[in-house]
């Protein structure tokens, strides 16, 4: 892929298009589209809503990263994403970036104890299957099941809450490229 000449995101895209992840630059990345978030709207600044804005617009990027062709500089093609789900945000409607779930497949829906015992047990052994670090997971679990804030589950692990929104992301591509490998869709 052609990339802009200068682009400092260039390694960034190429790892991420590849399905790796430069944490240093990854990082460097989200704290540059949080401050551009924070200045395109002052009243969010350093809050807690402008961390969940720049988290869809990540999770918006990575789904589309493969369609990135370097035509222009890579963050002012997230830019163009990032004013969409700050226009979404403007008019209170939620941007349509779904959250993935760990959902199993219907037959094993818990209809009885029994089932759903084992609907934890398999859900248990997605997580653990799925190569996440001790930090990745526990930031999973309190983002999917006791659906804290990047900023709360941040001061319960005491990290920063860029850090728990960096582990979150890593964590949910990693589920899903284990949960596709398994078949479930």
């Amino acid at each position: 892929m052609r990339m802009q000449p200068g682009d400092p995101y260039a390694d960034l895209v190429e790892a991420w298009q590849s399905g790796q992840m430069m944490m240093e630059a990854f990082e460097a990345f989200a704290h540059h589209l949080f401050n551009w978030i924070c200045s395109q709207r002052p009243e969010l600044h350093q809050g807690e809503q402008a961390q969940d804005l720049a988290a869809k617009v990540i999770r918006l990027v990575d789904r589309k990263i493969h369609t990135f062709r370097g035509e222009a500089m890579f963050f002012t093609w997230v830019v163009e994403f990032a004013k969409n789900v700050l226009r979404d945000h403007a008019q209170k409607r939620p941007a349509e970036i779904p959250l993935p779930q760990l959902e199993l497949p219907e037959q094993l829906a818990p209809d009885n104890p029994e089932q759903e015992t084992l609907r934890q047990m398999e859900r248990e052994d997605a997580l653990a299957q799925s190569g996440l670090s001790d930090q990745e997971r526990q930031v999973f679990t309190l983002r999917m099941d006791e659906r804290l804030s990047f900023k709360e589950i941040g001061d319960q692990l005491q990290i920063s809450a860029n850090a728990a929104q960096i582990s979150g992301m890593k964590a949910m591509k990693k589920i899903a490229v284990y949960l596709q490998a398994q078949g479930w869709r």
